[in-house]
């Protein structure tokens, strides 16, 4: 999991917004038919006004549109969707530029529909450019390939911990502990447990928790102080570095 982070980590990600433009073009070309057929009715007030063709040029928008959507990709340069996701696929993914990342991974994603990893490894590009909730959504999409795949489970507990803003919801817990059972020598797993009780007031669980963190930590890891106050009681802010 930590290699799989730092491998993808400073890679940036192409979002839904990027259709934006071409999604006013389409509406740009019917409001243009718009603006003929009224000055068509302005010109010859008692002929009927040719509806149909402002449909036809709203139509032709709306496929323009819908085609690009079909074979092209947003944000990358030209070529067909299909053509570009086999050369993503067959490249060196050292070699890719940020917006190919994500390409990339959904393509691996598509290739291999059962497979979790891929999905997996976008939400960890996701959570790392602190996009908190396509993240999320990345790794809900992995545990739905495969409901036990722990980093998922314990990376979308984080994300989700993130977005309650440091809350620990009843389902924030269940994914934690099902990480811990899952992975219980990841000593991350445990100082996020330990902060989720905390919040909730569990003190006995926070305090094994801590312990558990504690000893699977390096021993100059920077949060071992912050281990070792919140043992001995002195506290300090609820923070959660990665």
């Amino acid at each position: 999991m930590r290699r799989a982070a730092a491998l993808y980590i400073g890679c940036a990600v192409v979002d839904f917004a990027s259709l934006a433009p071409f999604v006013a073009a389409a509406l740009l070309v019917a409001a243009a038919g718009w603006l003929a057929l009224r000055a068509y009715r302005r010109a010859a007030p008692d002929r009927p006004a040719p509806r149909w063709s402002m449909a036809l040029i709203a139509a032709a928008g709306l496929a323009v549109l819908g085609v690009y959507v079909a074979i092209g990709v947003p944000g990358l340069p030209g070529g067909s969707y299909a053509a570009r996701e086999a050369a993503l696929l067959r490249a060196d993914p050292a070699t890719f530029q940020a917006e190919e990342w994500r390409a990339y991974l959904n393509a691996k994603a598509r290739a291999a529909p059962d497979d979790p990893e891929p999905l997996f490894l976008l939400g960890v590009i996701e959570a790392q450019l602190g996009r908190a909730e396509p993240a999320a959504r990345a790794f809900e999409g992995a545990l739905r390939r495969d409901p036990n795949y722990a980093p998922a489970l314990f990376e979308l507990g984080r994300v989700q911990f993130q977005l309650d803003q440091g809350a620990a919801s009843p389902r924030t817990r269940a994914l934690f502990e099902a990480a811990a059972r899952a992975m219980p020598n990841e000593p991350l797993v445990w100082f996020y447990q330990a902060l989720a009780a905390d919040q909730d007031g569990r003190t006995e669980d926070a305090a094994r928790h801590w312990r558990a963190a504690q000893r699977l930590f390096p021993a100059d890891d920077p949060r071992q102080a912050m281990i070792a106050q919140r043992l001995a009681g002195e506290g300090g802010a609820d923070a959660a570095p990665r």
